[in-house]
């Protein structure tokens, strides 16, 4: 049986992806007790839109303030989605 990414790992593949597109600007969120809660992993900006990436591991759900945030990007015309791969971020862009 393979073992499963996990979300460090996955969050790493997606940002060497980032770092290889030109007209990306992102930041990774680093929660802590300072942080607002359910802020996605990934911020980022491409062709003057945001989007949000809940990196999450595979069979793994945002939690539901998480899920509110996500809601919140997309009803105020942002992309946000939970990702379990750098595939998804691809996905996000089209």
């Amino acid at each position: 049986m393979a073992r499963s990414s996990t979300e460090a790992s996955i969050t790493r593949a997606i940002k060497k992806y980032l770092n290889s597109i030109e007209d990306v600007w992102y930041f990774k969120v680093h929660g802590g007790p300072y942080q607002t809660a359910g802020i996605p992993d990934i911020l980022a900006c491409r062709d003057g839109r945001l989007f949000g990436f809940e990196v999450k591991q595979v069979g793994k759900k945002a939690t539901p303030i998480q899920q509110r945030t996500i809601d919140l990007i997309n009803d105020a015309g942002g992309v946000a989605l939970v990702v379990h791969s750098v595939a998804d971020v691809e996905a996000a862009w089209y």
